[in-house]
């Protein structure tokens, strides 16, 4: 990001000229930040876009500003794509259950109680800042969960249950989602709806 160094503030921080090394004016650009961190926060994002091209496989143009969800996302995209672990919440998802595994996820919810750990992989795509990075295989990771139509899942399964139900998967005492990066899986089936989730 070289050629960025060369941005000079126009108007009280909130608008910027970007400018080759030879001084022409190839840009401007706009942000949401104090006029002193201008500057320093949009080479920030910049740099940080960049890595996270880079450890992608994307390209797509470094855009004019960087809001708050930018920034946000960015640094979620960056953590699973370094390896890290993302600690999040979440309010709820819907799932497939086939109706060949529905006998064994009914059976043990009749065993063990109607709480359960639950992974769901998703083949992940974050739109940020004007662009798109593919993240891979995401797996989210919640360790207490219930069905909320637990009695309509069993009553489809009863009637002879054929192809799959749409299970609706809640949060128990626990709503907590751990989520990361799957390196080199590959993703044969369309995923389930990704999971409501907080930062």
């Amino acid at each position: 990001m070289p050629v960025l160094r060369f941005c000079a503030a126009l108007t009280g921080g909130e608008q910027m000229a970007f400018a080759d090394p030879g001084g022409t004016v190839f840009g401007t650009a706009s942000g949401s930040f104090d006029s002193a961190d201008w500057p320093r926060v949009y080479i920030q994002c910049a740099e940080k876009l960049a890595e996270i091209q880079e450890l992608a496989g994307a390209s797509f143009p470094l855009p004019l500003e960087f809001g708050p969800d930018d920034q946000r996302d960015m640094e979620y995209a960056r953590m699973l794509l370094r390896g890290e672990k993302v600690q999040a919440t979440w309010s709820g998802m819907m799932a497939p259950l086939p109706a060949d595994t529905a006998s064994n996820f009914l059976a043990r919810i009749d065993a063990h109680g109607e709480l359960f750990a639950f992974a769901a992989d998703f083949q992940e795509t974050l739109v940020v800042a004007g662009g798109h990075l593919p993240l891979g295989v995401v797996r989210r990771w919640m360790p207490a969960v219930q069905m909320s139509n637990l009695d309509d899942v069993r009553a489809w399964y009863q009637k002879g249950a054929k192809g799959a139900v749409e299970a609706r998967l809640v949060p128990g005492d626990d709503n907590r989602m751990t989520i990361r990066q799957v390196p080199g899986a590959i993703f044969p089936l369309a995923p389930p709806a990704a999971p409501g989730q907080q930062g």
